[in-house]
């Protein structure tokens, strides 16, 4: 064996014992916690439902983000830019932010709408990363951009900006 691993563990474990056997570091004193865990009732207690859930629509629908509920339908936005409604098991297109394209390395191409939130006018509101914030129709699927692409590309990032029932701004 060549000199300098000796020396490399040698050194190493006369590192080790210094600091596992020293006696200034004997003395440490964990302080325990003095605040006991909070009990949780009502709808917080501990419970197993998310275990029993199942998956819908595995291997069919890719990357769903965000859903929104209207008149038993469900809504949500996919990667390849479509927003979807769905309802017993039938997946209906009813609007795209972008053009069809090939999943995922065109991304840009296609849009990927992110956030969903219906508004009091009875429009859905989307957010898309590429191609900025949208309004859609529930009954005809018409849809239409709010903010001008080159104010989005003005921004380094394109954020969806929403209300709560709070009236705080979300960006």
């Amino acid at each position: 064996m060549k000199t300098w691993h000796r020396k490399t563990i040698l050194g190493l474990t006369l590192f080790y014992l210094f600091f596992m056997y020293s006696p200034f570091l004997m003395d440490i004193r964990v302080n325990h916690c003095s605040n006991p865990f909070p009990i949780f009732t009502g709808p917080l207690v501990e419970n197993n439902r998310l275990s029993e859930a199942g998956r819908l629509f595995q291997g069919i629908l890719r990357g769903p983000e965000s859903v929104e509920f209207h008149e038993g339908y469900m809504y949500t936005g996919l990667e390849d830019g479509r927003i979807v409604k769905i309802k017993d098991e039938k997946i209906t297109t009813v609007a795209r932010t972008g053009t069809n394209c090939a999943i995922p390395h065109e991304e840009r191409k296609c849009g990927r709408p992110l956030g969903l939130r219906k508004g009091k006018d009875c429009l859905l509101y989307f957010c898309d990363a590429y191609y900025g914030i949208f309004t859609m129709n529930f009954t005809t699927g018409i849809s239409c951009s709010n903010v001008s692409l080159k104010l989005l590309l003005k921004l380094m990032y394109s954020y969806c900006i929403f209300y709560s029932r709070a009236r705080i701004m979300y960006l």
